[in-house]
């Protein structure tokens, strides 16, 4: 394909290509997580691999490892690396997992565990749920107080003005500004076709939750990756919420999970090096006035998931270092971290548009 061509069909020809790939090669949990605003996209020179990416000073952070073939992954890396040194630049795969981690490594380059992923088959969730009396409580209580659970189209949710209000309250109560890279709140369009989208009410008609989940394709898998709960939402909403997804993706999918638990008791990280222990220590030990890491495992523990994936970050050199860490921390954040005022912050199109960056034929585009 010409640069005239790709230039000319920017527009459309790059989503559908990167849709193609994904609906054929999307393996790991955040791989649908290319698509969000602010990533660039990158394809290979035969357009049968490709990588999401943002810029967090001179580093590319991507979202997990190339996505493509199995025996292409580490081709696609080398080939997305040599890109990456004309253009002066490093890469760091965060959030990759082993399917992509192992060829990537295979081929000497560090690695750093930085948390697990919780998995669960959907089709054995109702055994666990009779099993386990507190969830059956939970839920129980949460139906006598709230409305049946609605699923919504992506166009429906992109237009209330409802929702918009219930992100907001959910917005206002948290420590951190809205993150960026991997953690947008902000991820419901009309362009978002591919999620699945669940609200509940009380039975007043008061919206007080909203569940949203992406397709992990070649895992015949669902990503629950956000949870939105109003201030007055009744107890068990959250586990109401995801019981109702779970038995609905049942027929259809196996493997759910609920993403990322960073720095997780549940992946072992003996083989990092001495300063990733201790940050890891620091962040749970002295970090929960700011992120509440063990209250997130907590309840991902409590819901039994059959077991635990470890995640990684993966330098494109022999070894992973703190700055590398530290730019992919960048990428996630906004500066200041505190709120000040950021639910105000909502914005007008909650979904990029896509467009071109320019540059060679099998370039970036990107969706900002």
């Amino acid at each position: 394909m010409t640069q005239a061509v790709l230039e000319r069909n920017t527009q459309i020809g790059g989503r559908e290509l990167a849709e193609e790939i994904l609906g054929n090669f999307g393996y790991e949990t955040v791989c649908y997580q290319t698509l969000q605003r602010g990533m660039k996209i990158w394809f290979s020179k035969r357009h049968t691999g490709m990588l999401g990416y943002v810029e967090s000073g001179r580093h590319w952070i991507t979202a997990g490892g190339p996505i493509g073939s199995t025996g292409l992954v580490a081709e696609i890396a080398e080939e997305f690396e040599c890109y990456a040194r004309k253009q002066r630049r490093r890469v760091c795969y965060l959030c990759a997992e082993e399917h992509t981690t192992n060829p990537l490594t295979s081929r000497g380059r560090g690695k750093l565990i930085i948390g697990a992923i919780p998995i669960w088959n959907a089709a054995r969730w109702p055994g666990m749920i009779r099993r386990h009396a507190r969830l059956r409580y939970q839920l129980a209580r949460a139906r006598r107080q709230c409305a049946d659970i609605m699923e919504i189209s992506a166009s429906h949710a992109a237009a209330s003005e409802n929702i918009r209000e219930l992100i907001r309250q959910w917005m206002s109560r948290r420590r951190l500004m809205p993150l960026r890279f991997l953690a947008d709140p902000f991820i419901l369009s009309d362009a978002a076709a591919h999620r699945r989208i669940f609200t509940v009410s009380r039975r007043n008609g008061q919206l007080v939750g909203l569940l949203a989940a992406s397709p992990v394709p070649a895992r015949n898998g669902m990503f629950i990756e956000q949870i939105v709960r109003a201030p007055h939402a009744p107890n068990g909403m959250v586990e109401l919420l995801i019981d109702h997804a779970m038995r609905t993706f049942a027929p259809y999918h196996r493997h759910i999970t609920l993403g990322l638990v960073a720095g997780s008791q549940f992946a072992c990280d003996r083989e990092n090096p001495w300063w990733a222990r201790v940050a890891r220590y620091s962040a749970h030990r002295w970090g929960g006035w700011l992120y509440r890491f063990g209250s997130l495992e907590k309840f991902r523990a409590a819901l039994q998931p059959e077991h635990w994936e470890p995640v990684y970050a993966v330098s494109d050199r022999s070894d992973l270092t703190p700055v590398d860490i530290l730019r992919a921390c960048g990428a996630m954040f906004r500066f200041p971290l505190f709120q000040f005022g950021h639910a105000k912050e909502m914005p007008g199109n909650w979904w990029p548009q896509l467009t071109s960056s320019g540059g060679t034929a099998f370039d970036v585009t990107t969706f900002s």
